[in-house]
């Protein structure tokens, strides 16, 4: 009988090490035929994954598959090695069988260990996301170079209390007939080149893709950070606690490059109050550590560009305010300054200010505007296109108080910001009602208007097991005195 299980076990690792090798001799070869030959059909399907299923599903479920055979083969030798074990007189038969069991037991182990720690450290690595559409020849005409093409795009920082900020998005192609830049899975240009701003969030990765009708030739993924001290909270970035870093209030006002010149002096206005490291940040610059300002200058640049500024307690930020700079009317920027462009036509563009409601996050702004001579006229609100009608009289739209707390609207012509020339322009302000703040990103009740009441509310952290897309958080919370309690779950 001894003989007999000798000669089983001898006989099931040959083949079972001779299929290893091959696996990996012929995987990447595997891989590079499925890039080339097209869309991925596998000769045998996999309990539980739809035969039309991606590449990517098919490799996900096979290292299951592989995870689940390797532990049922240990259990399997286990039991082998018991009847071993059971069905021998002899010491030395029953120590060969203890040691089988060991060696089953420590490969069950380390299998089970490989696949906790990874799902510990991060469950994506242990969910294949493979891609090969740069590699990929899936365009009409069979075989045929469908084009190449570069694409990028900048990250950016989500000043406290906003949801997104704005990244740069510069693309190339050459010789693709038919482009489409999408950014996941919105089409947003279909130019051959460009330079586009778009709005992203902490929340997720933003991936931009060039396409060829549908082959895809350059992609790039980026993904927006909150500004230091803050977190993002599923909606926007808010203040990441740890005591009271004091208070504060900015300004600034944006200015207009002349035809001729590189830049042009803004000015920020700020006070603190317990802020005991004030540090005025201009974009990611230290302009000033005074506690108070009033009318300090500030370089801005011609191209239209954010300028942020930030009052820093430490590495938590206080309070924040956005303007723009550009160049003059009748002009745009070369490169190096603003030259002169002559006549594009005229505009004028107005704003009205609003009062947001307690527990609001924005009110209604009420725009109006006209052009005369604009052939291609782009209405912005913050570098965001919002329209482009040649004229309106009541176009409404939501502004709110948070950076930046002067809301820009401006008339532009052309597509690609950097190079549009600005017509005209106009700002609103969005405050709160009296007797609330803003506060991570809401109108909130201060208490200047009467007692709004006091309430606690916690929430436990939980863990999503693996291939799960959620878990169960308990929250808990009591009020007093809060007339109107309502309960929200990101926003």
């Amino acid at each position: 009988m001894r003989l007999l299980i000798k000669k089983i076990f001898a006989a099931c690792r040959i083949p079972t090490l001779f299929l290893v090798v091959l696996f990996s001799a012929l995987a990447p070869s595997i891989l590079l035929a499925q890039t080339l030959a097209g869309p991925f059909t596998p000769l045998v399907g996999i309990p539980g994954i739809d035969p039309d299923a991606e590449f990517n599903e098919y490799i996900n479920a096979l290292y299951l598959l592989s995870i689940s055979l390797g532990a049922l083969l240990a259990v399997v030798k286990i039991i082998i090695a018991g009847v071993k074990w059971m069905l021998t007189d002899l010491i030395s038969g029953k120590e060969d069988a203890k040691k089988d069991i060991q060696g089953a037991l420590t490969g069950l182990l380390i299998i089970i260990s490989a696949v906790l720690i990874l799902t510990v450290i991060n469950p994506k690595l242990v969910d294949f996301e493979l891609n090969f559409g740069s590699i990929s020849d899936t365009s009409s005409g069979g075989g045929g170079n469908s084009g190449t093409g570069t694409i990028s795009a900048s990250g950016c920082v989500v000043p406290l209390g906003q949801s997104d900020c704005m990244s740069n998005v510069i693309w190339s192609t050459t010789g693709v007939t038919t482009p489409t830049i999408t950014h996941n899975g919105e089409s947003f240009s279909t130019a051959i080149s460009g330079n586009i701003s778009r709005n992203i969030s902490p929340g997720i990765r933003h991936n931009f893709v060039i396409l060829n009708g549908t082959a895809q030739i350059a992609t790039v993924s980026r993904q927006a950070s909150c500004a230091p001290g803050s977190t993002w909270n599923g909606s926007i970035c808010r203040s990441g606690g740890g005591g009271n870093s004091g208070t504060g209030t900015i300004s600034a006002t944006g200015c207009l490059v002349q035809i001729g010149l590189s830049g042009c002096q803004g000015s920020v206005t700020w006070n603190t109050n317990g802020v005991t490291t004030p540090t005025i940040r201009h974009n990611t610059a230290i302009i000033s550590t005074a506690p108070s300002g009033n009318g300090f200058t500030a370089p801005m640049g011609g191209t239209i560009t954010f300028n942020n500024f930030v009052i820093f307690s430490g590495n938590t930020p206080v309070a924040s305010t956005t303007v723009i700079s550009g160049c003059v009317t009748g002009s745009s920027w070369n490169g190096s300054v603003c030259s002169d462009v002559g006549n594009i036509g005229t505009g004028s563009i107005r704003a009205s200010d609003c009062v947001v409601p307690i527990g609001e996050r924005n009110c209604q702004s009420n725009l109006t505007w006209n052009t005369t001579g604009v052939t291609t006229p782009h209405i912005r609100h913050n570098f965001r296109l919002i329209s482009t009608n040649a004229s309106s009289n009541g176009f409404p739209w939501d502004i709110s108080p948070g950076a930046p707390q002067f809301n820009s609207f401006s008339i532009s012509t052309g597509s690609n910001l950097n190079s549009s020339i600005i017509i005209a322009s106009g700002y609103a302000q969005a405050i709160c009602a009296p007797g609330s703040t803003f506060i991570d990103g809401v109108c909130r009740g201060s208490g200047g208007g009467g007692n709004t009441g006091t309430g606690t509310i916690s929430a436990t952290n939980c863990v999503i097991p693996l291939g799960q897309s959620n878990c169960v958080s308990n929250v808990t919370w009591t009020t007093t005195g809060v007339t109107a309690p309502t309960i929200r779950h990101n926003n």
